[in-house]
């Protein structure tokens, strides 16, 4: 007897996502089974279980998210997206565009968050939709620091070995590729850098969740950053 399963297809349970979410933006708290629903969803749509290999077989963008992001581009409009994250979640972002680059086989797309000002690199084949708004007034983005590379520069003067603790270890990896998975569910991940200062740039956006275990040179310059930032606030700000 033929299997007549209702299956659905990967625009499908795109567009479902999408719906799943707008629902859970007008509810309170965490809810375990809507979550479980955006993760089976999510399988449905060909999200693989690591963000490393994301959809290998089909790296280019969706055609109407590239002329979304040529429009922003050229006209400087703020791009209303909906981003895919490894976990089946639909994050809405509002960027400023600046560049577009291809590196390593995967278009990114550099920009700025509109609401929070600070600068992102999206794989431009998460976006699951794009849409170009609202005209913004440029603003100075340092594409200097993507010279040598959007995350691994091509001529490398330093190899760092960092562990990103489970909440990250997924993001980590898209980034900076596989690393060695350790029982606690963190990685240590090898990440070579050409300048320290970019560097420690793109660590910070981790928060805590990360570690620079060698060189031991590094790892102290982000201490003696770290102790430097908890000095300004040890006395209070009232005084």
């Amino acid at each position: 007897m033929a299997d007549t399963t209702p299956r659905l297809t990967g625009p499908h349970a795109t567009a479902l996502l999408l719906a799943v979410h707008s629902v859970r933006e007008r509810l309170d708290g965490e809810i375990p089974d809507i979550r479980h629903l955006t993760q089976t969803l999510a399988a449905a749509a060909g999200v693989p279980a690591l963000a490393a290999p994301w959809r290998p077989d089909m790296p280019l963008p969706d055609g109407d998210v590239i002329r979304a992001v040529r429009s922003g581009l050229t006209e400087s409009r703020v791009l209303y997206i909906h981003h895919l994250q490894q976990d089946g979640e639909v994050r809405r972002l509002h960027v400023e565009p600046y560049h577009v680059r291809l590196e390593g086989g995967f278009w990114y797309l550099i920009g700025r968050l509109a609401d929070e000002g600070t600068e992102r690199v999206l794989r431009l084949d998460k976006v699951v939709s794009a849409a170009a708004e609202d005209v913004f007034k440029p603003r100075p983005v340092d594409l200097d620091r993507y010279l040598g590379g959007i995350f691994v520069p091509a001529d490398p003067g330093a190899v760092a070995l960092v562990r990103f603790g489970p909440r990250s270890a997924v993001y980590a990896q898209e980034r900076w590729g596989m690393g060695t998975e350790l029982p606690d569910g963190s990685v240590e991940v090898e990440i070579p850098f050409q300048r320290e200062h970019f560097f420690v740039r793109s660590l910070a956006e981790f928060g805590r969740d990360y570690e620079v275990l060698t060189p031991l040179s590094l790892r102290e310059g982000i201490r003696a950053r770290a102790q430097a930032t908890l000095a300004k606030y040890a006395t209070g700000g009232d005084e």
